[in-house]
């Protein structure tokens, strides 16, 4: 057991914790605290199982303490402890949900009698709180199975029944509801009359009977899309109510509604497909072109409510589906290289509203768009290099300088630059001096022409020059190397 001491006088506190550890009863842990609003902190984070607290403290005294904890949930088994003058108080504790105090001075025979007497309560309490989350477990087990399953036999409803009380949902006509978030959803686990449950599919579903329909209600804020069903009696139609409230949610989500009632749309006829409104092969192939702009104009009115409205939800995704595959198959190795991630996008209706669904995959084609548009200028980029790689190989002794090639190649200077140290791994000067020094290499070697003429030909008029540039490329000076290249042979 876990005990919290609260009292002002630091003496009095430690000497009721030292007759807790010295009493025959097991403790897991004591801890301490002077006053009321200190003990209230730590019982909004901690799980205590008995408190001893006096009555007469600064701040917050041991009255408003247990008035502060009396609808808590899992409050723990209170011990008041009082001197004479305080009996008044006392009583009115008592009155507020504690189960036993101790008058001070306080003995340690008084409280080795009270531990005795609570560590009963407390551990008869935590059997019936397991007892409870294991049937809840076991309900929300059983409940999940007949959402999930379309043909569940008499049999298996029968045993179902006998397994969590038949009367379960018979008593009273009930609705299902049913929404999607990822957030953290609010807690319906102190509303009466209500079983929720997480996880049905990704949805979440709440069962509630219809007379507290009202109550339940003003627990959404801030939820969107909310599919609500008929009404219900028994849990054979459990199964029937959900596919309700899924077929409402969608509907609602569709159309940007908070609720849909089944009662709205379950005569509704199912309309043309959403896939007649859009070419998707003609939109995927106009991603990164001029004609981007009217193929995603075309697209975007799948999205507008007046178009939604007239498309079956199942045929609407459909089309979406299809449209990401295809772009994911024509794009794949941009996609890939670009590591672009679609969140969900093929799972069309498991997003909170439209809205979100609607920017996520708008973000995601222009993603794309902007990846194919990046892809086409680098291929033309490179197209541009390899024809101002032909044209220095052509005319490299010649005076060449990047203001000729890029105006070649029509290219921006400083891009030109950029681009052609990318595709080289050498700037344009070092590049050009790299071929001109090669082929007076070739030359010294292979002919008897003099070294200002080699030098001449391979586009330095210097001769100085050309044997400067020469020896700082290769070490040795160009007659030097073709003594060397003559010996080789």
């Amino acid at each position: 057991m876990r005990v919290l001491v609260v009292e002002d006088e630091k003496l009095i506190r430690q000497g009721i914790k030292t007759m807790i550890q010295k009493s025959s009863i097991q403790i897991e842990e004591i801890l301490e605290c002077k006053n009321g609003e200190e003990a209230l902190e730590v019982l909004s984070k901690e799980v205590i199982d008995i408190l001893f607290t006096d009555i007469k403290m600064p701040k917050m005294d041991g009255l408003q303490l247990i008035q502060n904890i009396y609808d808590k949930p899992n409050k723990p088994e209170i011990v008041i402890i009082s001197g004479y003058d305080d009996f008044t108080y006392a009583v009115e504790a008592l009155r507020w949900g504690a189960g036993e105090y101790v008058l001070k001075p306080v003995h340690r025979e008084d409280i080795t009698k009270i531990l005795t007497k609570l560590e009963k309560i407390v551990a008869q309490k935590k059997d019936n709180i397991q007892k409870e989350t294991d049937f809840k477990s076991l309900l929300e087990q059983f409940l999940k199975y007949i959402l999930i399953n379309k043909n569940i036999t008499t049999d298996e409803f029968r045993k179902i029944n006998n397994a969590i009380d038949g009367e379960l949902l018979d008593n009273e006509a009930y609705k299902v509801y049913c929404w999607y978030t990822i957030k953290q959803s609010e807690s319906f686990d102190g509303q009466k009359d209500v079983i929720y449950l997480e996880d049905i599919e990704g949805y979440r579903i709440l069962i509630v009977k219809q007379s507290t329909e009202y109550e339940v209600l003003e627990r959404f804020e801030g939820i969107q899309a909310i599919g609500i069903s008929n009404s219900h009696q028994g849990l054979h139609a459990l199964r029937q109510g959900y596919t309700e409230a899924y077929m409402s949610r969608n509907y609602a989500y569709l159309n940007k509604y908070k609720y849909t009632n089944y009662s709205e749309i379950q005569n509704k006829e199912k309309s043309e497909k959403a896939a007649n409104e859009i070419d998707i092969t003609k939109f995927v192939q106009q991603l990164g072109t001029e004609r981007v702009q009217e193929g995603s104009d075309q697209f975007s009115r799948l999205f507008e409510q007046k178009t939604v409205v007239y498309n079956d939800y199942q045929d609407f995704e459909e089309t979406l589906k299809n449209v990401l595959q295809q772009t994911a198959s024509t794009y794949q190795v941009i996609i890939e290289n670009n590591q672009l991630e679609k969140p969900m996008l093929e799972k069309f209706l498991k997003h909170e509203s439209l809205e979100i669904y609607k920017k996520l995959f708008n973000e995601y084609i222009e993603a794309i768009n902007r990846s194919v548009l990046q892809e086409h200028e680098d291929f033309k980029s490179k197209q541009k290099m390899k024809e101002a790689l032909a044209y220095i190989n052509i005319n490299y002794n010649k005076d060449l300088n990047m203001a000729v090639v890029s105006n070649y190649v029509s290219m921006n200077y400083s891009f030109f630059s950029q681009i052609f140290k990318e595709y080289t791994g050498m700037n344009f000067v070092n590049y050009i001096k790299e071929i001109r020094i090669n082929k007076s290499k070739e030359l010294l070697a292979n002919t008897r022409e003099k070294v200002a003429a080699i030098g001449c030909l391979v586009g330095y008029e210097n001769e100085k020059h050309f044997m400067k540039v020469f020896k700082s490329v290769m070490g040795v000076s160009p007659t030097e190397y073709r003594k060397n290249a003559q010996i080789g042979k």
